[in-house]
């Protein structure tokens, strides 16, 4: 094909599926039909999508695709379409399908006799949660939005045409959205240029004509524009000005073009290669996947960065490779890029070397991450969103490092806001769950986190409070598996004690953790143990249970057994005697061996008063107890 277009957008446009190898074969035949029939295999084939090398992008603002709005509609995207828009993106959230269908056929006629093609955002352009959940890849045209590296690639192995990433500036349709700026547009070209035929990389958020060649020379291959057309004055004048930057911008240099001849030459691969096998045992089956998801370059540049991470996060060779093996793209940054990351790390949490050694270990990729466009906007965010101290702040990130490249407006932000509406949280509240457990920023709301918490609220009939104080207590448990956890540790647990349902829910109620306990290490064996060392009958069991959940989480070897066998020596009670003790008052279990029972008993024996005394006022504050002890003392005095 003679087109101007990527050999993709070629094939795209001649077979209607850019992922068919057999279409591809009959679009290549069409060439060599008579002119008639290969005529009518194009016609039939053309509702495939195809951009030109530098595409401009106009997305329509909110509201556009309501009757009342269609002439706006159709008179602004005929003005983007003269000055040089390539793509009208019909987005209206609000919008039915059929308005929007309407809208997007009111367009194509209005664009007749230009080169602007229209697709409708839900349809043939797909906002990162719909596409997320797609299966395979949707027949004809596709677009994707993304917002982080990882995003994209996703976006480009489902098969994208193209994918838009934002927020590359700030911008009003989102105020207050912290940008991910240009640096993140820098790091999903190094990750595109590695596969073979990547989508075109389309730049949105804040573009105008005097900040568009920033995102072409930054990485993207064009721009969408929303409010740089719709609000401009004369739209088309604004669409052709921002055709003209990106015309006139610096040609990007691609990871391919930064690598010199003698980097890529096989002796180099080779060199590499050993380099690797010698110093980190690597396997060829490791080097191999290594290679296919980046080129490692030559041994005199990736030598001295392997020297630099293993001495600036004393790492072990193990470790090394380990680290290498995530996130083979370290061997392509400079060592500059990454100690500046790890100094600005260490000064904005407080991080002493092994804090910053953990951190870079679970997630190596924020080594390359900006941090203008990047860490540093999202950091603020997330300690302005939950009101955190930097102390606390420290420990999210090491609790969850991955959160560091974590989108704020598609995940961070959305997941919050769920969270404290579906338990009612007030700031305080969620605040206390995320630095409790800061792993729960990568809980997924839809896989995870909403059918755990409707069906724990189902099982146990809580109410909103109790599925509160329940999350509060165990915030864990928003990433337990229903079937594999909960499900089946609640069912033996009711069968085990012969509990209703109400008392089911109490005993949860009480001892939340118990939902993270194991059945076969944990609470069959302790409940065994309790049985026989106490010689209860089940009925004696289960209200002992009741009484005090607390003693599923009990150790027997550690705790209850070194502290009934003491009880008995020291009070001279025999195993039914203290047994009976037990089951009037179970929290006799629960009292420190060191911190309870061995000072007070020491103390009446010195008051001469019988050991007994302190299984009697077992509960009574330190203060109480030496106080009625004192009192039992001058007793026991007058009637000798």
């Amino acid at each position: 094909c003679k087109s101007r277009h990527s050999k993709k957008a070629c094939v795209a446009r001649h077979s209607g599926d850019p992922y068919c190898s057999d279409k591809v074969s009959t679009a290549r035949a069409a060439c060599s039909m008579a002119p008639q029939h290969a005529l009518l295999l194009v016609t039939l084939l053309t509702d495939a999508l195809h951009l030109p090398r530098r595409p401009l992008v106009f997305v329509t603002p909110p509201g556009w695709a309501a009757a009342d709005r269609r002439a706006d509609l159709e008179r602004v995207a005929r003005a983007a379409a003269k000055g040089g828009a390539s793509l009208v993106q019909l987005r209206d959230a609000d919008a039915s399908r059929d308005e929007l269908q309407s809208a997007a056929a009111a367009v194509r006629d209005a664009l007749q006799g230009t080169d602007c093609s229209v697709v409708i955002n839900g349809v043939e352009h797909l906002p990162e949660r719909k596409w997320r959940a797609a299966t395979e890849r949707p027949n004809g045209p596709l677009g994707c939005s993304a917002h982080s590296v990882e995003a994209v690639l996703a976006a480009a192995a489902l098969g994208a045409d193209y994918v838009q990433l934002g927020t590359m500036f700030a911008t009003q349709t989102h105020p207050g959205k912290i940008p991910e700026g240009p640096g993140l547009a820098t790091e999903c070209r190094r990750a595109l240029d590695e596969r073979e035929a990547p989508p075109l990389l389309i730049g949105v958020g804040g573009v105008d004509a005097t900040n568009a060649a920033k995102l072409i020379e930054a990485g993207c291959d064009g721009v969408a524009v929303i409010r740089g057309i719709s609000d401009a004055r004369d739209p088309e004048a604004a669409a052709r000005a921002i055709c003209r930057a990106l015309a006139g911008a610096g040609t990007r240099i691609s990871k391919a073009a930064q690598n010199t001849r003698a980097e890529t030459t096989a002796q180099n691969a080779a060199d590499v290669r050993e380099l690797m096998r010698t110093r980190l045992s690597m396997t060829e089956a490791e080097l191999d996947r290594m290679v296919r998801r980046r080129p490692l370059g030559a041994r005199a540049t990736a030598e001295p960065k392997l020297d630099w991470l293993q001495t600036r996060l004393e790492l072990s060779d193990a470790g090394l490779k380990k680290m290498v093996l995530m996130q083979p793209q370290l061997l392509t940054q400079s060592v500059e890029k990454m100690e500046s990351n790890c100094d600005w790390l260490q000064r904005r949490l407080d991080l002493d070397d092994s804090g910053l050694k953990k951190v870079v270990l679970e997630n190596p990729s924020l080594l390359a991450f900006s941090v203008e466009d990047n860490m540093a906007p999202k950091l603020n965010w997330l300690q302005d969103r939950l009101n955190l101290d930097a102390a606390q702040l420290k420990k999210v990130v090491l609790g969850r490092p991955s959160l560091l490249g974590y989108s704020v407006e598609d995940n961070m932000a959305p997941k919050l806001d769920w969270l404290q509406t579906r338990l009612e949280l007030d700031a305080a509240q969620l605040k206390k769950l995320v630095v409790a457990q800061p792993t729960l920023l990568g809980y997924s709301v839809d896989a995870n986190m909403a059918p755990t918490l409707d069906w724990l609220q189902t099982r146990l009939d809580l109410d909103d409070a109790g599925l509160r104080k329940v999350v509060l207590v165990k915030p864990q448990l928003l990433n337990y598996s229903v079937e594999d956890n909960m499900a089946p540790t609640l069912e033996w647990l009711q069968t085990r004690l012969d509990l209703d349902d109400e008392q089911l829910r109490k005993a949860v109620l009480r001892l939340p953790p118990l939902l993270g306990y194991s059945v076969e290490d944990n609470m069959a064996p302790k409940l065994e143990w309790l049985q026989t060392r106490l010689e209860l009958d089940e009925a004696q069991l289960r209200k002992m249970v009741l009484t005090l959940p607390a003693l599923l989480s009990y150790s027997a070897e550690t705790n209850m057994a070194p502290k009934l066998a003491y009880l008995e020596r020291e009070t001279g009670l025999s195993r039914s005697e203290l047994r009976d003790r037990v089951l009037i008052f179970p929290q006799i279990i629960s009292y420190s061996l060191e911190k309870r029972y061995r000072p007070r008993l020491e103390a009446c024996r010195a008051a001469g008063v019988d050991a007994e005394y302190v299984l009697t006022y077992v509960s009574k504050t330190d203060e109480k107890f030496y106080e009625l002890l004192e009192k039992k003392k001058d007793a026991v005095g007058e009637t000798m």
